[in-house]
């Protein structure tokens, strides 16, 4: 009986999804230890061979077919599925260093109810946007998450719960069908639930997302899409007693509050790639990061559009959402 799942979620074709696997034959921790739950998420490519190569290296992996639904509800399926006590995720584009599996489980042995988040970095330091994505998630991390064990966020490509404290929180909300915001989500109410935040460093993945400047776009617009569907599910936020001055609106249908960040959020950020890059490359990063705020304003501004009929899915309930 393995002691640790791996989810990757995919829609990709198999020779994005191969790096990943091959990583993952290569972690410390015996093979026998581990199993690997690959969802494919309604795409129509043939991922059976792929599988039954790194099987015959001696990875214990498994395919699961899934209607297209989104990475959210595919993650679902592999922890409705997992036969370890340890879920792990990460997604089909990155690869985890060796030591990653051996760090999540002891981090998981000290703090076996928390939702634990692990460290990603950019491998591709060739794409200028590539490399402002990630540096849009490594502030993210040290802006929210100062405490590493009380953290506020962590990203779903490198993420680790008990199967048992995923279970009983429910999972990612099945409502968050774009690979956007489902995370957040999580992560919030993971807190309201009195469940904790932990960051694990030491385990490490590298991203290999490759992204062209119209990508990185369309990326981002997505993100502002998924703002939007996070606060239209969450209906109002609750504090935690944050002391970094955001700033309560009010949402557009009149109701809910939506909390935005302070101006030195937006301050920090854009300096951020000035202090972290090397010029003058780190020109580019900034104007890159200028451009996915716009990009995300501009995501969250057209979908909030709708709010009233977003605003409706909450009046559903999780075990209506959940079967």
């Amino acid at each position: 009986m393995p002691e640790l799942t791996v989810i990757i979620p995919t829609n990709r074709p198999p020779a994005t999804l191969a790096p990943c696997l091959q990583a993952l034959t290569k972690q410390r921790m015996a093979p026998a230890r581990f199993e690997v739950l690959v969802i494919n998420d309604g795409a129509l490519h043939n991922l059976a061979p792929l599988a039954e190569i790194f099987r015959t290296a001696g990875l214990q992996v498994r395919v699961i077919e899934v209607p297209r639904g989104g990475p959210g509800p595919a993650r679902n399926r592999g922890a409705a599925e997992a036969a370890g006590a340890l879920l792990v995720f990460t997604d089909d584009d990155c690869q985890p260093e060796p030591s990653w599996l051996e760090a999540m489980l002891a981090a998981s042995q000290h703090h076996p109810n928390a939702l634990l988040g692990g460290n990603v970095v950019n491998r591709l330091k060739h794409r200028p946007a590539s490399e402002a994505s990630q540096l849009l998630v490594s502030f993210l991390y040290r802006w929210y998450n100062r405490d590493p064990f009380d953290a506020r966020f962590f990203a779903s490509n490198n993420m680790a719960a008990r199967r048992d404290q995923f279970l009983a929180r429910g999972g990612f909300d099945p409502r968050f069908t774009l690979s956007a915001g489902e995370d957040r989500e999580l992560c919030a109410r993971w807190r309201e639930d009195g469940g904790r935040l932990v960051y694990v460093p030491t385990a490490r993945i590298g991203h290999t997302h490759d992204l062209s400047v119209p990508q990185f776009w369309r990326q981002h617009f997505k993100y502002g899409r998924g703002a939007a569907m996070y606060w239209a599910v969450r209906g109002s936020v609750h504090q935690h007693g944050s002391s970094d001055g955001e700033i309560a609106v009010r949402a557009p249908d009149g109701r809910a509050e939506v909390v935005v960040e302070s101006p030195a959020f937006y301050w920090h950020l854009l300096c951020y790639p000035l202090r972290t890059v090397r010029w003058p490359r780190a020109l580019t990063v900034t104007v890159l990061v200028a451009l996915s705020q716009l990009a995300n304003a501009l995501g969250y501004v057209t979908t909030a559009r709708h709010w009233p009929r977003l605003r409706s899915t909450q009046r559903r309930s999780r075990s209506e959402l959940l079967r």
